[in-house]
């Protein structure tokens, strides 16, 4: 086990160059939200050329707003592409995804930004970029662990899926596509940015819509109206203590 761990971490190292430069191409192309066609054809080019077996999985909102965990988004319902590729493995063991996204969130005003915020530079031994860090690189370094395990000849015995997903930043229709589609396996990483530190748990998300009834009136006779605003800070406030509880409740 020892010589294997060390014939990893020489093969992750004579990798360097290469993953960097590979999670640079990545940040170059844009990928905001509704637009991550190009950057997906990227990842499934580069997963052929590992020989894993390819697929683009059309995300649409007709076959998933029945699901209690669909968001939407407001994006497109229909022309949004997951990629999917597995290296599949014969050996009766147990099977695992590797999951990332490539959706990025907005860059605000770019003048703000001392480079482009496409340019994918290297300093101080950082890549900078919209989605360097979330999460790019992660995705990048799953797809460079089968490479590594390719060239040192390590065939895991179960199946190895790796999922590029769209629209995690904006509800997640992206995964849960693949989970509705039936792409399953015995357990799964996301490749989001965590220090490097193994998180078991998360808190999860609720997206909801409240229409909160109020009453037109004057400025001059105010009392004869009612604030939706004001009603909905008692609703909020109530949302907030509801979260602090819930989260004091886990002991972590």
């Amino acid at each position: 086990m020892a010589d294997l761990r060390q014939q990893i971490a020489s093969a992750v190292e004579a990798s360097r160059d290469d993953l960097v430069s590979f999670i640079q191409t990545l940040v170059q192309s844009p990928s905001l939200a509704n637009d991550e066609g190009p950057v997906q054809n990227i990842i499934q080019d580069k997963l052929e050329s590992l020989g894993l077996d390819t697929e683009k999985i059309l995300v649409r909102f007709d076959k998933l707003k029945d699901h209690p965990g669909f968001s939407d988004d407001g994006f497109s319902p229909d022309s949004r592409v997951n990629v999917m590729g597995q290296w599949h493995n014969d050996g009766g063991g147990r099977s695992l995804i590797l999951n990332g996204h490539v959706d990025v969130v907005p860059t605000g005003p770019e003048n703000l930004w001392n480079k482009s915020p496409w340019s994918g530079s290297v300093k101080n031994g950082r890549i900078y970029g919209r989605g360097s860090c979330d999460m790019k690189a992660g995705l990048g370094a799953g797809i460079f662990a089968v490479q590594v395990l390719q060239s040192i000849g390590f065939k895991p015995d179960g199946n190895i899926m790796i999922q590029s997903v769209v629209g995690e930043e904006s509800g997640g229709c992206g995964t849960l596509t693949n989970i509705v589609k039936g792409y399953s396996a015995d357990a799964a990483v996301i490749l989001e940015p965590t220090s490097l530190k193994v998180c078991p748990i998360q808190s999860g998300a609720l997206t909801f819509r409240l229409t909160i009834p109020g009453r037109a009136t004057h400025a001059a006779m105010r009392w004869d109206g009612v604030s939706a605003i004001e009603k909905f800070n008692l609703i909020h406030q109530s949302i907030i203590k509801f979260e602090k509880e819930r989260h004091d409740s886990f002991n972590v």
